[in-house]
């Protein structure tokens, strides 16, 4: 029995292991069940709340939403319905990951795309201030002549 609060990243593998011992798909209460079994986690620790002041989610809960989420951006799980999470084809023969991995492809990919998305914002606002009204007679103005007719 575990008497010590697993990693998001700890729970990774045996996310996927509750996943195969439940068919390959199940409902976050089943997986959650699950892992608490597998794991042998303990009542103590997992009654633990997350924020017992916002709501009533419990902290191991909590890190399984993120072992999901990163297993999710790696590959390895969807969530083909509401609440409802699959092993992807690549899990199905990988079977198990590296967390740290995980981890770090998952969190340089997330910071690749929000450079990217920051720079593609800056392009947008660009774009959109030369598409304005006095932009446009600007532009105009500034084109050849054999351009502007």
């Amino acid at each position: 029995m575990s008497n010590k609060m697993p990693t998001f990243d700890a729970l990774m593998n045996p996310l996927l292991n509750a996943l195969f011992a439940l068919g390959g798909s199940g409902s976050i209460d089943e997986m959650y069940d699950k892992v608490i079994e597998i794991e042998q986690i303990s009542e103590e620790i997992s009654s633990i709340l997350h924020s017992p002041d916002k709501s009533n989610i419990t902290e191991v809960a909590y890190r399984l939403a993120w072992a999901r989420t990163y297993l999710k951006k790696y590959g390895f799980l969807e969530n083909s319905s509401r609440g409802v999470w699959a092993l992807t084809k690549l899990a199905k023969e990988k079977k198990q990951v590296s967390p740290q991995d995980v981890v770090k492809t998952v969190r340089e990919a997330d910071k690749l795309a929000t450079k990217f998305n920051k720079k593609a914002k800056n392009e947008q606002i660009e774009l959109e201030d030369i598409d304005a009204p006095e932009m446009v007679g600007l532009m105009a103005r500034a084109l050849p002549k054999s351009m502007g007719s």
